[in-house]
């Protein structure tokens, strides 16, 4: 049996409110006479995380429930083009091997729907080196924390400040006050900051003097992110599968398993010094790729145990206008 999307109501894409699918047994049907898609019955619901899902028949309710991985939104409701943090709406959803995706947009809907497979992402393959391209790995990692300051330096971090500039996109400044609280501010066309902690999660859109909710989705994907930037990580090497090296024209890259995924540090044989990240991401264009990030004192400036006051973790409040 497949299932296939029919019906996102738009009813559902209030925060407070789970979204509503309607799912049925045969292609989405949509009545062109009156522009509405063909709905469920509200006595076949199914709720799982933020989404209700609303079905035709119980026949097919009965299958979702006995496998809903196979048939749910995929990756948490996040744009299936961009990534997480964009989520995707209701008003833009696309089945694609009989999995739902969602979209901020049309036109990521429409860049989806014309080669799908460039942006799902699936399992890498991660493959051990020999014993001594492992222990190459090792050297390289170790050269790299020594240039830091030494293990009991990088270890004993009270806090830590980074700012990367990206292309096209602006500064982004992380702040991290360990063990847990997280300050994240983007500067560029949208001037926002993110905040976690573990009482409290919000993000500040600046320039609309305006506080909103965070996502439970989108405050781990950022938790998650900025505990994979270089220092921090290497601050929780332990957590390291060494895979071993793999050699480019830029030098020598030690490659690791970090939380499940695969990474790459660029490290200079000789003063230890980070000089760039490889990393599974999205392309400008949505593509799933692996991309180097070069680090260099233009774009990637750290700051050692900075002084970071409360009121860095603390909402703001602006007047009201």
């Amino acid at each position: 049996m497949r299932l296939l999307v029919c019906s996102l109501l738009l009813a559902a894409t209030l925060a407070a409110q789970p979204a509503i699918l309607v799912l049925n047994g045969n292609d989405p049907v949509i009545l062109s006479s009156t522009n509405k898609e063909k709905e469920g019955l509200p006595s076949l619901t199914v709720t799982r995380g933020r989404y209700l899902y609303q079905f035709t028949t119980a026949e097919n309710k009965a299958a979702f429930e006995k496998d809903p991985a196979q048939y749910e939104v995929q990756m948490n409701g996040s744009c299936a083009r961009m990534g997480p943090p964009v989520m995707g709406g209701p008003g833009n959803y696309s089945v694609y091997k009989g999995k739902i995706y969602l979209f901020g947009s049309g036109d990521c809907r429409e860049a989806f729907e014309d080669a799908p497979e460039k942006f799902i992402e699936t399992p890498e393959v991660l493959t051990k080196g020999t014993p001594e391209e492992q222990r190459r790995a090792t050297q390289l990692i170790a050269k790299a924390v020594e240039a830091l300051g030494g293990a009991a330096k990088l270890d004993g971090l009270r806090a830590i400040k980074i700012v990367q500039t990206i292309a096209g996109q602006g500064e982004r400044t992380s702040y991290l006050r360990f063990p847990a609280d997280f300050r994240i501010e983007e500067r560029g066309r949208f001037e926002q900051w993110i905040v976690l902690t573990p009482k409290d999660s919000f993000q500040v859109f600046v320039k609309m003097e305006r506080v909103g909710p965070l996502p439970g989705a989108g405050a781990a994907f950022i938790r998650e992110r900025t505990l994979q930037l270089p220092h921090l990580m290497l601050r929780q090497r332990a957590d390291f599968q060494i895979l071993g090296v793999s050699k480019s024209a830029e030098g020598e890259f030690a490659d690791v398993v970090f939380h499940g995924a695969k990474f790459g540090f660029l490290i200079d044989s000789t003063s230890g010094q980070l000089r760039g990240i490889r990393a599974r991401g999205r392309t400008r264009e949505g593509y799933i790729a692996d991309i180097v990030t070069p680090l260099t004192a233009e774009n990637y400036r750290v700051e050692l145990n900075p002084e970071l006051p409360d009121t860095l973790f603390e909402r703001p409040v602006f007047e009201k206008k």
